[in-house]
């Protein structure tokens, strides 16, 4: 989008659909792209998936985990 909103990654599981945010660190994660995504497109239903931190929920997930 115009104002820098994007999903990294949309997975398609078992006809279920997962924006993914890819970061290295859980800590930069903004969720004002998955809160566009899902008014637009009613998904609320996200990940994020990074590298260095811990998860501290269950939309978080390290990378080997999806």
């Amino acid at each position: 989008t115009k104002d820098g909103k994007e999903i990294d990654f949309i997975l398609k599981i078992k006809n279920h659909i997962f924006p993914v945010e890819a970061k290295l660190n859980f800590g930069q994660f903004n969720p004002s792209a998955v809160q566009y995504f899902n008014k637009h497109y009613g998904i609320d239903n996200y990940r994020v998936a990074a590298l260095n931190g811990k998860p501290e929920n269950k939309f978080y997930i390290y990378p080997w985990d999806l």
